[in-house]
């Protein structure tokens, strides 16, 4: 889905995926086998997960993206 393609381009090109921890990054591997319709709800801010982990990498791509956009 190409909306994911850019959330996750911006994420991975700003270094941000480099800097993650081992937990954080088997938390955006669980992260990665969500449906594309959940995910782009999550990334769109339409759905909270309960694993605060993987919401806050969830907050973490939002974030990049909105910072990123301002520039």
């Amino acid at each position: 889905m190409l909306e994911l393609d850019l959330y996750f381009d911006r994420f991975i090109k700003y270094g941000k995926l480099e800097a993650l921890s081992e937990v954080e990054l088997n938390a955006y591997a669980d992260l990665l086998e969500l449906e594309d319709n959940k995910l782009l709800l999550l990334l769109q801010g339409n759905l909270v997960l309960e694993n605060q982990l993987i919401q806050n990498l969830i907050n973490n791509i939002i974030n990049t993206t909105q910072v990123k956009n301002l520039n």
